[in-house]
């Protein structure tokens, strides 16, 4: 779409106020669409916003043309339109003096219309709230994103309330994660994985030699080398590594490694000690 189609199909949200003409739901709750209906009597083109369901309703008076989105499109893509919309939102409202209140609406619809056909209470906005207020609005958007991608299926079973619980839950650790010095960052990533992956895992201990590995290595190499030194080298022995033990025992030997290092070359000590 070319940003003069995008800039026409925002115009006909925002005069629909992101709401569905024929059934009255909104955004970002529901994913909406902009189509062109019948010409009207002066033989005019007619722009509406629908949801899915009732695009499906109406679909014998729907023209299809270059000036709307595809209505079967992939989920991943619906997942990027939805996000989309509620920014679009965002910065529509954004001089309203009651902007504070409106934008945690908002992001508690946003929610809503992923983990349908539950609901967040009141105790679930106030969490939304608190969760705004102390890591910013574009981390707690990725943050719900994230949780959705990992953890958030699409089931209507039995078990959709700890599917939701679970989702709504892990919410608060990703946000706590992206809080941290991107080096803590990776060494959570890094936990996490080792805990799911290994049944033994032990996180106090990992994290005890992830600490004592990142020391030696700060002794030698920049911020940013450690970060992918931990995003290739590390993330991958956690993945591969048979089991608890076996992990702990890779780790501590490149500790005890590294302390042999001498400063010129030790990038490619790196690279040659990993081969091994």
């Amino acid at each position: 779409m070319t940003e003069i189609e995008e800039k026409f199909n925002l115009e006909i949200l925002k005069r629909d106020l992101f709401t569905c003409v024929f059934c009255g739901v909104k955004s970002p709750e529901n994913l909406l669409f902009v189509f062109r209906i019948s010409e009207n009597k002066n033989n005019l083109p007619v722009f509406v916003t629908s949801c899915y369901s009732c695009s499906e309703i109406e679909n014998n008076k729907i023209i299809y043309n270059d000036l709307i989105f595809e209505k079967h499109i992939k989920k991943s893509e619906r997942v990027k339109e939805s996000r989309k919309q509620l920014e679009q939102q965002l910065e529509w409202i954004k001089d309203l003096p009651n902007f504070e209140t409106e934008k945690i609406e908002l992001i508690v619809n946003y929610v809503n219309g992923k983990i349908k056909p539950v609901f967040l209470q009141d105790d679930g906005k106030k969490i939304i709230a608190e969760w705004e207020t102390k890591y910013g609005i574009e981390k707690l958007i990725n943050a719900i994103d994230i949780s959705t991608k990992s953890y958030l299926f699409d089931s209507l079973s039995e078990h959709r309330l700890n599917v939701v619980a679970l989702f709504f839950d892990k919410i608060g650790g990703i946000l706590y994660n992206m809080s941290l010095a991107p080096i803590q960052n990776k060494i959570a990533n890094i936990r996490a994985i080792g805990r799911n992956k290994h049944s033994s895992w032990d996180n106090r201990i990992a994290n005890i030699i992830l600490k004592n590995y990142v020391g030696e290595l700060e002794k030698h190499l920049t911020e940013n080398e450690i970060i992918e030194d931990l995003e290739t080298e590390v993330m991958q022995i956690t993945k591969k590594a048979k089991n608890w033990f076996d992990w702990k025992n890779i780790l501590e030997k490149w500790t005890t490694d590294i302390q042999d290092w001498k400063k010129e070359g030790v990038t490619e000590i790196v690279k040659k000690s990993r081969k091994k």
